[in-house]
C-alpha cells in the first residue's frame, strides 16, 4: 500500500525534495546578501559624510576670505588721517565728502561706523535693516560688540533684525603708531544673506542658510553630517566678536554617491527576487505536473460534458490529488443531481405532452358529441311540438332537459379543454355593462324566483368598453349559477362598481354575492382546481363536474384578472374579481358621456 502510494506520487515528491533544498540553500546565501548590502550601505555612508565635510571646509575657507578682505579694509581705513581727523572733531562730513555714490558696490561694505573714544556714533555710511539709520542709536548686538572690542582689534558675526553681518572693528589711535592714545574705533559690516551667502551657494551647488543660535548653552556639533533622503545636511558654527556663538550656516547638499547607493540596493532587490523565484521553480512545476494539467484535463471533460448534454459521464479522479479528487467527487455528484433532474424533466414533459394529449381528446370528443346531442335537441323539440298524450310528452320532456344537461357538460368539458391548450382567444367589441349584468339576471330570474330567493343586480351607468362579452357573460353566469345552486335560502347580489376611471379606461369590479351553504377554508385553496368540489357529497347532491369555477378562473386570467373568494360556513360567499376595460369610444366622448351619467347609479331588481 505504502509502496503503491509512493510510485504514485514520486514526481511530485521529487520535486517537492529538490525545492526544499533549493531553499535550504537560498536561505543562507540571502542572509548574506542582506549582510553584504548592509555593509556596502555603511560604507556609502561614510564616503558620503567624509566628502560633505570636506565641502564644508572649503566652503568655509571661502567664508574666512571674505572676513579677511573686511577686516583688511577696515585696518587699513583706521590708519587714515581723514578717518582720525574725522573722530577728533576736526574733519566733519569726511565720510559724505569722500564716498562715491556706489560705494556698496565698490567697497562690498553694507555699513561703515566711526565711533569716539566715549563710544558715541561720529560718522556713519548705510544703513541696518529692520532697524534706524546708523547716525542714530545703533543695534545692541553691534554696541556690545564694539564695547567687548577693548582696545585691540576685533570680528566676528552679528544677527541685526533678521539680517546677518560679519563685523571687523579696528581702534584708531593718535599718529596711527599702535602705541598711540586710543581716540575711536572704526567699524565695517557686510551683510552676508545679500552678499555672501548667495554667491557662495551658487558657486558651490548647494543650499545654504543662516540657522540662529540654539536656545540656552546647546552647542551645535561642528562638523556633524546627517542625511534626509537624498540630501546631506551639516552646519558651519559662527561666533561673534565675543566668542560667543551667533549661529550657524546650514549647509544642505545633494549625496555624491546616493545615486550608486540607489542602484546598489536596486541591484540587490533585483538579485534577491531572482534568487526566490529560482527556489521556487521546483514547486511552480509540481504544482502544474500535480494539480494544473489534472484539472485541465477534469476541466475538459466537464466542458464535453456541458456540450453534450449528456449528464452520465463521470469525471476521472484516481489520477489526482485528495484535495482535487474531493472537488471532482463533488463534481460527479452535481453530475447526479443533474442526471436526476433530467430524468425528473424529461417525465414532466411526458407527463405534459399527456395532458396536452388528453385536452386535444376531450376537445375532439366533446366536439364530435356535441354534434349528434344538437341533433337529439332539435328531434325532441319537433316531437314536443306533434300531439302527444301526457305520459309521452313526459318522457319527451324528460329526454329534452337530459340531452340540454349533456350539452351543457360538453360545453364546459370543451372550453377547459381549449383553457388548457392555450387555445381561447378573445373576441373584444363593444359592450355596455349595464344591459350585460341585466342579460345575465334575466336568465336566472325564474330559477330564483321558484327557490323564493331575493335576487339584486346593481350595474353602473357607463358608455360602451371593449371587452368579450359573451365570455365575460359566460363567467358571470357560471358564478350567479353556483350562488342560486348553493343557496337554500336568502339572497344572491350580483354587482358591478367602478373603482377608478381615466380617458383611456375605466377599472371594474364584479361581485357575485351569496347567503348559501359557504364553503370551509381548507377547501378555498383547491377550489379553482379542474373536477374539483368543495365537498364530494356536493356533486351527489347539487350535480355538476366541477369544471365551472376552473373555466372562470381561467377565463378571467385571460382577461387580466383574477378571481377571489371568500367565505363561511353556513354563512354565504362572496366571488369577486377586477377588470380594467378600455372604452369602446374616443377618450374625450367616454369621459364627456361619463361626466353626464351618474357613475354609480344602481339599478336592482328584486324576486321573491
Amino acid at each position: 500500500m505504502f509502496k503503491h502510494w509512493v510510485a504514485q506520487r514520486a514526481p511530485s515528491l521529487g520535486l517537492l525534495l529538490g525545492g526544499g533544498v533549493a531553499m535550504l540553500l537560498a536561505v543562507p546565501l540571502l542572509l548574506g546578501l542582506l549582510a553584504l548590502n548592509g555593509v556596502i550601505d555603511q560604507r556609502f555612508e561614510a564616503a558620503d559624510r567624509l566628502g560633505v565635510a570636506r565641502e564644508a571646509e572649503h566652503l568655509e575657507l571661502q567664508i574666512a576670505a571674505g572676513m579677511v578682505d573686511v577686516q583688511t579694509l577696515c585696518a587699513d581705513w583706521a590708519e587714515w588721517d581723514g578717518v582720525r581727523d574725522s573722530i577728533a572733531g576736526q574733519l566733519p562730513g569726511f565720510l559724505a565728502l569722500n564716498a562715491a555714490a556706489d560705494w556698496r558696490v565698490r567697497l562690498r561694505m553694507d555699513a561703515v561706523v566711526m565711533f569716539n573714544a566715549a563710544g558715541e556714533v561720529v560718522a556713519a555710511l548705510g544703513g541696518w535693516p529692520d532697524h534706524r539709520a546708523v547716525d542714530g542709536p545703533v543695534p545692541a548686538a553691534l554696541r556690545e560688540s564694539w564695547l567687548a572690542a577693548g582696545n585691540g582689534p576685533r570680528s566676528g558675526w552679528i544677527v541685526v533684525g533678521t539680517h546677518l553681518y560679519f563685523v571687523a572693528m579696528e581702534p584708531v589711535r593718535e599718529g596711527g603708531l599702535p602705541t598711540g592714545r586710543k581716540i575711536g574705533t572704526l567699524l565695517m559690516a557686510r551683510d552676508a544673506d545679500d552678499t555672501l551667502t548667495g554667491s557662495l551657494a551658487q558657486r558651490f551647488g548647494v543650499r545654504l542658510r543662516h540657522v540662529p543660535a540654539p536656545a540656552g548653552d546647546a552647542q551645535p556639533a561642528e562638523r556633524e553630517v546627517r542625511f534626509e533622503g537624498d540630501e546631506a545636511i551639516t552646519q558651519i558654527t559662527m561666533r561673534d566678536p565675543r566668542q560667543h556663538i551667533a549661529g550657524a550656516f546650514e549647509l544642505r547638499m545633494q549625496r555624491p554617491l546616493a545615486d550608486l547607493q540607489l542602484r546598489n540596493n536596486r541591484l540587490t532587490t533585483v538579485v534577491i527576487v531572482l534568487m526566490i523565484l529560482g527556489s521556487l521553480v521546483p514547486f511552480i512545476i509540481m504544482l502544474r505536473v500535480v494539480l494544473l494539467k489534472p484539472m485541465q484535463n477534469a476541466a475538459r471533460q466537464i466542458q464535453s460534458v456541458g456540450a453534450s448534454g449528456d449528464f452520465s459521464q463521470r469525471i476521472r479522479v484516481a489520477a489526482l490529488s485528495r484535495e482535487s479528487q474531493q472537488v471532482l467527487k463533488s463534481v460527479n455528484g452535481m453530475l447526479d443531481q443533474l442526471e436526476r433532474v433530467h430524468e425528473v424533466e424529461g417525465a414532466r414533459d411526458a407527463a405534459l405532452q399527456a395532458s396536452r394529449v388528453k385536452s386535444d381528446f376531450l376537445a375532439t370528443m366533446s366536439h364530435e358529441v356535441r354534434t349528434p346531442m344538437n341533433g337529439v335537441l332539435g328531434m325532441t323539440e319537433l316531437l314536443l311540438q306533434t300531439a302527444l298524450d301526457e305520459r309521452q310528452r313526459r318522457y319527451a320532456t324528460t329526454a329534452q332537459t337530459s340531452a340540454r344537461a349533456t350539452l351543457e357538460v360538453l360545453d364546459q368539458v370543451l372550453d377547459y379543454a381549449r383553457l388548457d391548450t392555450g387555445r381561447t382567444e378573445l373576441r373584444l367589441g363593444p359592450v355596455h355593462l349595464g344591459d350585460l349584468l341585466e342579460d345575465t339576471a334575466g336568465r336566472f330570474r325564474a330559477t330564483a324566483e321558484a327557490r323564493g330567493l331575493e335576487f339584486g343586480v346593481q350595474a353602473p351607468q357607463l358608455p360602451h368598453v371593449q371587452a368579450d362579452g359573451l365570455r365575460l357573460q359566460q363567467v358571470l353566469g357560471n358564478l350567479v349559477g353556483n350562488a342560486l345552486k348553493f343557496t337554500p335560502a336568502g339572497q344572491v347580489r350580483l354587482v358591478a362598481e367602478v373603482l377608478a376611471r381615466d380617458l383611456e379606461a375605466a377599472t371594474v369590479r364584479f361581485t357575485v354575492s351569496d347567503t348559501g351553504i359557504g364553503i370551509p377554508a381548507a377547501a378555498l385553496e383547491k377550489l379553482f382546481q379542474p373536477f374539483s368540489q368543495a365537498d364530494s357529497s356536493a356533486s351527489r347532491r347539487y350535480g355538476g363536474t366541477g369544471l365551472g369555477l376552473a373555466i372562470c378562473h381561467g377565463l378571467v386570467a385571460l382577461m387580466g384578472g383574477k378571481v377571489e373568494a371568500e367565505s363561511r360556513v353556513e354563512e354565504g360567499s362572496t366571488f369577486s374579481f377586477t377588470l380594467v376595460l378600455p372604452w369602446a369610444v374616443a377618450p374625450a366622448a367616454a369621459l364627456t358621456r361619463a361626466a353626464v351619467e351618474s357613475p354609480a347609479i344602481p339599478s336592482a331588481e328584486s324576486l321573491n
